[in-house]
């Protein structure tokens, strides 16, 4: 890490999402209670004078040096494709044979790369201030458009 403070880590991983959510459920008010602990902590609990923690001010207990949960919240998708080293912009041939999808990168379609369109509108029309329009009474002044960077406007010479 930037911070050059090092501690140790355990990865979990699930065969499925419900599994992860019923974990995260279990392990999250553990991570509250043990940071609230942390922060409470007195000179007795440090010095081992309580007798449940040992000589380093910890619990005998696993579950209770569990301080911190990390990555909780990725999406399980975004999870399966940053460990998968599946990126946007890139081409891949994706199989299924016998159950098992196998996921291979198309270097050769490198030179092709993916552009995204972008396509955006505005419409404006007259209005009472503080008014949605309505289309009973107001009238539409222009229609601008921009697809792939070219821009189009459509004025109505009635209003404007």
């Amino acid at each position: 890490h930037l911070s050059g403070i090092t501690a140790t880590y355990l990865k979990i991983s699930f065969y499925t999402v419900q599994n992860l959510l019923t974990v995260r459920g279990d392990i999250l008010p553990v991570v509250k209670k043990n940071k609230e602990r942390l922060k409470h902590r007195n000179v007795y609990e440090s010095k081992n004078l309580s007798g449940s923690f040992t000589d380093n001010g910890l619990s005998n207990d696993i579950i209770d040096t569990i301080t911190d949960i990390r990555e909780y919240d990725v999406i399980f998708y975004q999870r399966a494709a940053i460990d998968s080293d599946m990126r946007c912009g890139k081409w891949y041939d994706v199989h299924l044979k016998y159950g098992k999808v196998t996921v291979d990168h198309r270097e050769d379609l490198l030179a092709k790369p993916a552009y995204p369109s972008i396509f955006a509108y505005d419409i404006e029309c007259t209005k009472q201030k503080l008014k949605f329009p309505d289309p009973e009474t107001d009238e539409v002044m222009m229609i601008s458009w921009m697809f792939n960077q070219q821009g189009y406007l459509i004025i109505n010479r009635d209003v404007v």
